[in-house]
């Protein structure tokens, strides 16, 4: 019904990466027991148009799933989220079920509580809430799977969550402090960075296994850095550097070097470009490159937002139109750009 949805959003209505954002929506939906009338109910408070038309959709979602459950007989495949959604209601339903898998699990255990959303946890609470031994491994500072609706601060919340049994004391927490399996001087570089993040740090407060006189077992290994720079432009610039580096001084293949970032969405762009621009071969998955990062598009868009609100065109956006298609320019026309404004504004008076 493409009278429900916004106006704005009618053209994307038909493309995969609309029906991609629509469908994690109603993944986070499920995983959080949110329904269609409580979307509703959330985009009126909010005034988000487009979440009260996704849940006109997640409606009709529901009642084809319906249909379709009936005619198999009962029998229909779930989303993962649905999938969780619905063994906790099922176990929830039938107090016999319930209490005999309580009996059949002797104990539970939990690996990653830091990338768990809510419906999973939900269902911890039903299977490991009647008395059972439960224990959950996690490091609060860690969760790779927030993008798909893992909520991490059930870290902090577990004592709260699951209560010791009888009413006793909180549930006892064991920190573990050894690592066996990074070396000295990446701990140490992990560690100097932890103490600066928010919150309890004793947890970060790691030391390697092995002893000093073990650290032959890891001689040859490189050094860490920890190295901070102005831009992504410069930070891409620098990674490309090393790369080139390694390979023309040390003799090291490309294919045996690799950039790992944190973000796909918002770093892999600039590391791309400047690999490219240095001359290193780079090859990424497509389903790493989203449309508007292809290096056809993404400096057509930069310089569409840079007409459309002037101030968005800062160094970084600067850098990357320059040496995008429409700039044309390589590092060399870059450094000769820079050193003429920086001879007009020392002309004019400006020292800064």
């Amino acid at each position: 019904d493409r009278g429900g949805w916004p106006q704005s959003l009618r053209p994307a209505l038909r493309t995969r990466a609309f029906a991609t954002e629509l469908r994690d929506l109603l993944l986070r939906c499920a995983e959080r027991g949110v329904g269609p009338d409580r979307l509703a109910a959330l985009a009126a408070a909010r005034r988000r148009e487009d979440w009260a038309a996704a849940a006109g959709f997640y409606r009709q979602y529901l009642q084809v799933l319906a249909l379709r459950e009936a005619a198999a007989g009962g029998q229909l495949g779930y989303d993962y989220a649905e999938l969780v959604r619905a063994a906790t209601g099922l176990l929830l339903d039938d107090p016999r079920l319930l209490a005999a898998e309580r009996r059949r699990i002797t104990c539970v255990y939990v690996d990653e509580l830091a990338d768990t959303d809510p419906a999973q946890v939900d269902l911890l609470a039903v299977v490991a809430g009647g008395g059972g031994d439960l224990v959950a491994f996690a490091d609060p500072d860690s969760s790779t799977f927030t993008f798909r609706g893992a909520d991490p601060g059930i870290v902090s919340r577990f004592a709260e969550r699951f209560p010791a049994v009888g009413g006793g004391d909180r549930p006892r927490q064991i920190t573990l402090t050894r690592s066996y399996r990074a070396n000295p001087d990446l701990l140490a570089a992990a560690g100097w960075l932890a103490r600066r993040l928010r919150g309890p740090s004793r947890h970060r407060m790691v030391t390697p296994a092995r002893a000093d006189s073990d650290a032959a077992a890891v001689a040859g290994a490189p050094a860490v850095e920890v190295l901070t720079f102005r831009s992504d432009a410069a930070e891409a610039g620098f990674v490309a550097q090393r790369l080139r580096e390694a390979h023309l001084l040390h003799g090291v293949p490309w294919s045996g070097m690799a950039v790992i970032v944190r973000s796909t969405q918002l770093q892999l762009a600039w590391i791309r470009r400047a690999l490219l621009q240095a001359g290193v071969p780079a090859s990424t998955a497509a389903d790493d490159l989203p449309l508007h990062l292809q290096p056809a598009v993404a400096p057509l868009l930069l310089a569409l937002r840079c007409a459309l609100e002037p101030d968005r065109l800062d160094e970084d956006a600067a850098v990357a139109l320059l040496h995008s298609p429409l700039g044309g320019a390589d590092p060399l026309a870059e450094r000769r750009l820079r050193q003429g404004l920086r001879a007009v504004a020392l002309a004019g008076g400006d020292r800064t």
